[in-house]
């Protein structure tokens, strides 16, 4: 009876709605919703009523049968993973300061090389002709310059034949240092200690200082570096242990070194660098890796399985607790905050206390204030959220 009154007053106010000229579709149809939300309440509020009378004056009914869980007070940790690529301190492409034919090659690929050590000779004959060259002015302009400066001494000849000589003398001197200098550039040597990785040109062809000729990489600094969400800037701190996945190969634990301070403004995220301790030969630059970082963790809180949580018609989660621990009892619907969700489990911010019993098994098939059967109860302590490899 109270069902055919509830549609009677429904179906009128809906029929009122459509008389209303002044008011928009999208107003007529949110209070369409409200109506419909209120009768479903007051629907659901009367069913569970008449199930709870009828499971008190029929004793051939069945009870429908549920498993609790009791909460507990728990560990948590929420995680989350970036990609990050492998670099090494010292990886550096090697040009040459000249131009010239490649006319040696003192070292081979894999070699281990040293600091300076030579690696390339180029075709420097045109710089050694010049040098010639001017060698052969520079010591007709130093007898000259000796001469007239004899002369000036004993205050014969004039101050600018003197001068002239000087000057000739010195911007010879300055051009067999040039040439000297670019005489050098022609060997091309190590930057740093480390391995020859690569070797670019081969004797005969042209090196020019625009191409590289080598790859020199040393391995004993290597070091991650991952952009990272600014939504996550508050979260972590430089010293901070994280774990490094590289897939299919191994997993290490190292620590944040260094957390940038420029959030880059086209994906809003931040560098953070992870410095490695060890290396291992399958420790190659550019080789990617998932960094695991812990943003959250808490040694004390209330933990369930996420699939104990339900939702209701307005978004709103909640359980079923029960306050009989065996036998029979009646189940009651409570509202709960979720907090952080990790590998399948939720943290609980309020609405449960540590003791309640919460329906496990069998709570989509039962309403709230409705008697049940009480297969078991689980008290196991929540595990502490570690992240999955």
């Amino acid at each position: 009876m109270n069902r055919i009154i509830y549609l009677v007053i429904v179906s009128t106010f809906l029929a009122s709605c459509a008389d209303s000229a002044d008011k928009t579709e999208t107003e007529k149809r949110f209070e369409q919703r409200d109506s419909l939300k209120s009768l479903y309440d007051d629907l659901g509020a009367e069913l569970a009523d008449l199930n709870k009378l009828i499971a008190e004056s029929d004793t051939t009914i069945e009870l429908p049968g549920v498993s609790l869980y009791k909460v507990m007070l728990g560990p948590f940790e929420h995680h989350f993973s970036v990609q990050a690529g492998l670099e090494a301190e010292y990886n550096a492409l090697v040009f040459p300061e000249i131009a010239g034919v490649v006319k040696n090659i003192y070292a081979k690929e894999g070699e281990k090389v040293s600091k300076g050590q030579k690696l390339f000779q180029l075709d420097t004959e045109l710089i050694r002709k010049s040098i010639q060259e001017v060698q052969t002015q520079y010591d007709l302009a130093i007898d000259l310059y000796n001469r007239q400066k004899n002369l000036w001494d004993q205050k014969i000849g004039s101050e600018i034949q003197y001068l002239e000589a000087r000057t000739r003398k010195e911007s010879l001197e300055n051009s067999l240092a040039t040439l000297n200098e670019q005489l050098s550039m022609g060997i091309v040597v190590a930057p740093f200690s480390g391995v020859l990785d690569e070797i670019i040109p081969r004797i005969g062809e042209m090196a020019n200082p625009a191409m590289p000729v080598a790859r020199v990489i040393n391995m004993s600094e290597l070091y991650l570096k991952a952009e990272v969400s600014e939504s996550y800037i508050t979260s972590i701190k430089e010293g901070m242990k994280v774990e490094v996945i590289f897939p299919g190969i191994d997993t290490l634990t190292a620590r944040i070194s260094r957390i940038g301070d420029f959030i880059n403004p086209e994906n809003r995220s931040f560098k953070v660098r992870v410095d490695l301790k060890e290396s291992n030969d399958y420790l190659k630059p550019n080789l990617l890796a998932n960094i695991t970082i812990c943003d959250y963790k808490n040694d004390s809180t209330i933990v369930l399985p996420a699939g104990m949580i339900l939702e209701d018609f307005e978004g709103r989660s909640y359980v079923y607790v029960s306050k009989a621990s065996e036998g029979e009892g009646e189940i009651t619907k409570r509202i709960v905050q979720r907090g952080l969700v990790a590998e399948g489990l939720s943290q609980i911010t309020s609405g449960l206390e540590p003791g309640d019993l919460v329906v496990d098994k069998g709570a989509r098939k039962v309403s709230d204030g409705e008697r049940v059967r009480i297969l078991s109860t689980e008290s196991k302590k929540p595990l502490a959220v570690t992240p999955q490899n």
